[in-house]
């Protein structure tokens, strides 16, 4: 750790720690998506500095704060990066792989830095590297590489810009000395804690170390030369130490970082499970409103001073109308203000998949090209940070599923390559997210065969599906359509886990299908858990909520219009026979009802089921909070609320009391 660190507290520089891990995973997820970027276009020189831009700020930060590892194997990182500057395997697919994969160990040392108070080992990451750099005639003897890179010219004008005295030295070995690769890190060590180690030759963790006489360097610090000379010069390995200022190089001017390019990469931070990027004008407007509240908070008081004072009851009552109108107007926008301060761009989701449909696509040997769309669009953090996995099973499907191979496509007249779009977009007071791709479709006739072979369904029962019910098979735990089992598909547990995923997030999952052309897995959220706009109806007197997202039709129904199937009322609607439920005796109320009723029918993935319920009673924003009372069955209850006259309403989670309407429904068929 540089010796600048011991002018702060322990507290400080855990703060500092704390900024450095927010902004190294962003720089690391965009070192990530940037190498995929090059990948794509080789010849972009714009995103060549753009990535080494990355590499510089990381390796500086990291070193800055004692974490060597990871500015280690960023400097190991920008030897590899170096051939794609000179033309040398710029379009290899080899370069990106290795680069790839040292993104992977720059994020995991990230982690384990941070979670573990320690650094990872590096070792097999940079072993990678020096093996690349030595079958590509570049590494086979670090001495050849002794001149400076774009990168080194990067780093030394940027040292320069941040006032830092830039030198080049020699530290030549004992003649007695031995052990010569032991004694090159431990100079790197002390040049480290002296500065910024831009460059040495030979890599200190090289073999080549270990035949070297000398070790040269060039070292950006705050100390002078005679302070780096006495240093370095260490009795018993180090011989003598010649130290001179670095002389300018005729690039630095044309490599040096712009400071807006630099301090950007600086603002960036992730969206970590524990942190929240908030916009400084997002956090100005709730202060606005606080400010107004305070202010109607005086109004009121004002008001009561004025009662008790004996002002007239009606000409108080008319202000405090008004004091209450304003209190309602500020509190909304109030609330509408912290729902925005927790909305962050579902692109945090969507940067992960570009990775893993090329990796997949390779393994597979299938040519697949990821469309994302709606990039910006957003929803609640919570929502954002529970997304990944789901979408992950339903991509991973595709890739394993749907797309076919290049063989395949050419045979039915398809391009080689297949095409998987993502894409995000409002529709009311939720957010879709689709998922498509032009592939072979679902084949319902195998999902039926499948269904019955496994004993979820009778043959009978399966012929009497129709298309959208049978897609609906994709989500049964336990079935696959796949023949084999490899690790990403064939076990019949990932469409089951993103129905479930779904579900928690009090969305709807909808799949379609056209056969040879593809499908496409359609998810309706909610902006947020937070408040959810309800429809409130009564049972027996009691007050429920269902989320309006999950209702698709209202119809009101008579006594002599249900009908009964398998025992359990039913309604017929435009030719197609609804099962409906009566929350009485799945909630164990008393009462009968009345003759007339209201049916809720349930929305998405044309499922025919319902609620029987009393009276409706409007719609709500409500704010949902949760529910832990041993005597009430929570686990059909998503959440409560508090109305405006003091009652408490549950919210029923609409998938669960119908579940469990079935499960009591087989379980009388078995007594019987």
């Amino acid at each position: 750790m540089s010796d600048e660190t011991g002018t702060f507290s322990q507290a400080e520089i855990e703060e500092l720690k704390q900024v450095f891990f927010a902004q190294a995973h962003e720089i690391a997820e965009e070192f990530q998506d940037l190498l995929l970027k090059l990948e794509a276009d080789p010849g972009n020189a714009e995103t060549l500095k753009t990535i080494k831009r990355h590499l510089h700020t990381l390796k500086g930060d990291a070193n800055s704060i004692g974490i060597t590892s990871v500015g280690t194997l960023c400097h190991h990182v920008e030897d590899a990066l170096s051939l794609a500057g000179n033309g040398a395997g710029a379009a290899g697919r080899e370069l990106v792989d290795l680069l790839l994969v040292s993104a992977d160990a720059i994020r995991k040392l990230l982690v384990e830095s941070e979670t573990r108070s320690g650094e990872g080992d590096i070792r097999d990451a940079m072993a990678r590297i020096d093996l690349f750099l030595k079958h590509q005639g570049d590494g086979g003897d670090p001495e050849a590489r002794a001149g400076e890179s774009e990168y080194h010219a990067l780093a030394i004008a940027d040292a320069r810009q941040r006032g830092l005295l830039v030198l080049s030295g020699e530290a030549v070995f004992h003649p007695q000395c031995r052990e010569r690769g032991v004694a090159a890190l431990m100079v790197a060590q002390r040049l480290a804690g002296l500065g910024e180690l831009v460059h040495a030759v030979p890599d200190p963790h090289s073999e080549a170390a270990d035949r070297a006489d000398a070790l040269h360097f060039v070292l950006a610090t705050g100390r002078d030369r005679a302070d780096v000379e006495r240093e370095c010069l260490i009795p018993g390995i180090v011989e003598r130490v010649q130290v001179v200022v670095h002389a300018r190089s005729r690039d630095e001017a044309a490599t040096a970082p712009a400071p807006e390019a630099t301090a950007g990469a600086q603002r960036q931070s992730p969206q970590t499970a524990d942190s929240l990027r908030v916009e400084a004008s997002r956090v100005d407007r709730i202060m606005n409103l606080v400010g107004e509240l305070i202010i109607g908070r005086s109004m009121v008081d004002q008001a009561a001073r004025e009662l008790e004072n004996g002002t007239p009851p009606a000409e108080v009552s008319a202000r405090l109308a008004s004091i209450s109108s304003t209190l309602e107007r500020s509190l909304t926008d109030l609330q509408y203000g912290v729902m925005q301060m927790r909305m962050v761009p579902v692109n945090a989701v969507f940067r992960k998949f570009p990775r893993m449909v090329r990796d997949l696509s390779l393994e597979k040997g299938k040519r697949i090209r990821l469309d994302i769309q709606g990039r910006d669009a957003e929803l609640d953090k919570g929502i954002v940070d529970a997304l990944g996995e789901p979408l992950m099973h339903i991509v991973r499907n595709m890739i394993d599923h749907g797309i076919e191979t290049p063989v395949e496509r050419a045979a039915a007249g398809k391009p080689e390559e297949g095409v998987i779009t993502l894409r995000a977009y409002h529709e009311a007071a939720h957010v879709v997210i689709e998922a498509s791709d032009d592939g072979r479709g679902i084949d319902t006739a195998k999902l039926r065969k499948k269904a019955v072979e496994h004993g979820f369904i009778t043959h009978e029962d399966a012929e009497r599906l129709s298309e959208a019910e049978a897609r609906e098979l994709i989500f049964f735990s336990g079935l696959s359509t796949s023949d084999s089992v490899s690790e990403t598909s064939g076990r019949g547990v990932g469409m089951d886990a993103v129905r479930t995923a779904v579900q928690n997030l009090k969305g709807m999952i909808e799949t379609d299908s056209v056969p040879g052309r593809g499908a496409t897995f359609r998810l309706t959220l909610p902006l947020t858990l937070a408040v959810i706009r309800a429809l409130l109806f009564e049972v027996g007197g009691r007050l429920f909520a269902v989320p309006v997202a999950a209702v698709a039709e209202v119809v009101r129904v008579t006594g002599d219009e249900l009908t009964s199937v398998d025992g359990r009322p039913a309604l017929v609607l435009r030719d197609r026979v609804i099962s409906l439920i009566r929350l009485r005796d799945t909630f164990g109320i008393n009462g009968n009802g009345s003759d007339k009723s209201y049916a809720l029918l349930l929305g998405g993935s044309g499922r025919k089921a319902g609620f029987l319920v009393d009276r409706l009673a409007g719609q709500q924003e409500l704010v949902v909070k949760a529910v832990d009372d041993r005597h009430v069955r929570t686990e059909l209850v998503s959440g409560a609320s508090i109305l405006g006259d003091g009652k408490v309403v549950l919210i029923l989670d609409a998938i669960a009391v119908y579940r469990k309407a079935v499960e009591q429904e087989k379980e009388g068929v078995a007594r019987r």
